[in-house]
């Protein structure tokens, strides 16, 4: 699923799979967390929409732009910048 723009409601939606796997989508203001397979992502928006945290069982990622909001760099989990 492809989410754009940032979010200010609450809502959280459930799918079942034909496997009996349920699958959730979880909206929470700016925060959009996807379940499936009983492993969750939650990617978080800032007001104006720009992606600033990516957050997994593996760590997370946070996202920094500069004031022209172009993308400046991206500090992953153990300080590690790209």
């Amino acid at each position: 699923m492809v989410f754009s723009g940032a979010f200010s409601f609450n809502y959280t939606s459930q799918h079942h799979q034909s496997s009996g796997q349920a699958d959730y989508v979880q909206f929470s203001g700016n925060s959009v967390t996807m379940t499936e397979k009983g492993i969750s992502t939650t990617r978080t928006k800032n007001a104006v929409g720009e992606l600033v945290k990516v957050s997994d069982p593996s760590g997370e990622a946070v996202y920094h732009y500069r004031a022209d909001g172009q993308l400046s760099d991206i500090m992953a989990s153990g300080n590690s910048r790209s």
